[in-house]
């Protein structure tokens, strides 16, 4: 190692150490851009196919024809169960007069301007395959003209749920003159009790606001504050509920409180025909049509704000226009709703669906509506 002195070869594989070095983080640097760009192409493309199923889900599998088991012939439910007849006798009269829903029968227009007789009608409807559904009892009818388009075990009594609040809250309507007031939240009444938000004992809200909490965000104490205002005490108002149902006509219906809870109230129970004939007395009042059909709002407690929002999903779609959801454990996942479509005004109830299943049952019934009837009015 003549002409290299120990400095030299130190300070020459130090060089050849730093260079080394300069290497490999130059190296490392490549490598980590390479691995950076590659988790970013990766969120964004499970970032992109999450909005795509978002809005598939959202936008288009409601509009997709539901393809029914042809296993299932409706045998189980023809002419019983599935008739185009008046929901009560008070309807039948302005059936013959203001409006028809002549059925859809999947031949040309000339034959739907055609007269059948009564026994094609018949045949017709044995022939339909009706759409399966989880609910244990459901019911569909035209507004206009009463006529029930679809039911399944409409008459059988069941817990409501939350569905009570209708009742509760077109009685309030009714009965409450200045919706303004303030009404001074009790102890009974305070609490959260299954609810979004807590009432505290002395809270002040307007009545029209503890509507509005009653059958937007479905308070259950909101419904006792209205109760005791109107009538002194829940138990009162409850008596209230049950004349006012049978002057609807819902005179299979007990009910024993104003939210719908039924843990400790077992006879609390209803049907959805019944259910079908409250609604429908509701929607002919505004202010309740208007305030079931918005999707958020805010009202005043102690005059701060409180935003709530709809627990209705099916407000996405802009032929629904509410009313209520439903739930508890006995009665499952309930549902009333009111749709717009094609010109056909329907009520739907749905009583005991399954878990995950409730809207989904909803839309098969309103689109199985609307691809066998159509809305004709008579000159």
């Amino acid at each position: 190692m003549r002409g290299f002195s120990k400095k030299k070869i130190k300070s020459f594989l130090n060089n050849i150490s730093k260079e080394s070095k300069k290497i490999k983080n130059k190296n490392l640097n490549k490598y980590l851009k390479f691995n950076n760009l590659k988790i970013y192409l990766l969120r964004y493309i499970v970032t992109f196919f999450l909005i795509f199923f978002i809005i598939s889900y959202l936008f288009f599998v409601p509009f997709i024809s539901i393809k029914f088991d042809e296993k299932y012939n409706g045998s189980l439910f023809a002419s019983t169960l599935h008739k185009v007849i008046p929901l009560n006798k008070l309807n039948k009269e302005k059936a013959n007069n203001l409006s028809s829903l002549n059925i859809l029968n999947n031949f040309s227009e000339s034959h739907l301007n055609q007269s059948k007789t009564s026994n094609e009608s018949n045949d017709y409807f044995s022939k339909l395959i009706f759409p399966q559904i989880s609910a244990t009892s459901a019911i569909t009818f035209e507004i206009d003209s009463g006529k029930i388009l679809f039911e399944k075990n409409s008459e059988e009594l069941l817990y409501p749920a939350s569905l009570t609040k209708m009742l509760t809250c077109i009685i309030a309507l009714e009965n409450i003159k200045d919706l303004s007031q303030i009404i001074t939240i009790s102890k009974n009444a305070s609490g959260k009790n299954h609810s979004f938000f807590i009432f505290n004992k002395g809270d002040k809200i307007s009545a029209i606001d503890l509507i509005k909490a009653a059958l937007i965000s479905s308070h259950n104490n909101a419904t006792i504050a209205l109760a005791e205002f109107v009538s002194g005490s829940e138990k009162k108002f409850v008596e209230l509920m049950n004349i006012k149902a049978k002057e609807i006509g819902a005179k299979n219906s007990n009910f024993e409180n104003t939210n719908g809870l039924d843990a400790d109230y077992l006879n609390h129970k209803t049907t959805a025909k019944d259910l079908a004939l409250i609604a429908s007395y509701c929607l002919k009042n505004q202010i309740f049509k208007s305030i079931v059909k918005t999707k958020s709002d805010y009202i005043k407690v102690n005059n701060n704000e409180v935003e709530i929002k709809n627990t209705n999903i099916l407000l996405f779609f802009d032929y629904i226009k509410g009313i209520k959801t439903g739930f508890t454990n006995n009665a499952r996942y309930c549902l009333a709703l009111y749709s717009e479509r094609n010109g056909i005004k329907a009520v739907t109830i749905l009583l005991g669906c399954d878990e995950g299943k409730r809207e989904e049952d909803a839309l098969k019934i309103i689109n199985w509506v609307n691809d066998n009837f159509v809305y004709k009015e008579i000159g």
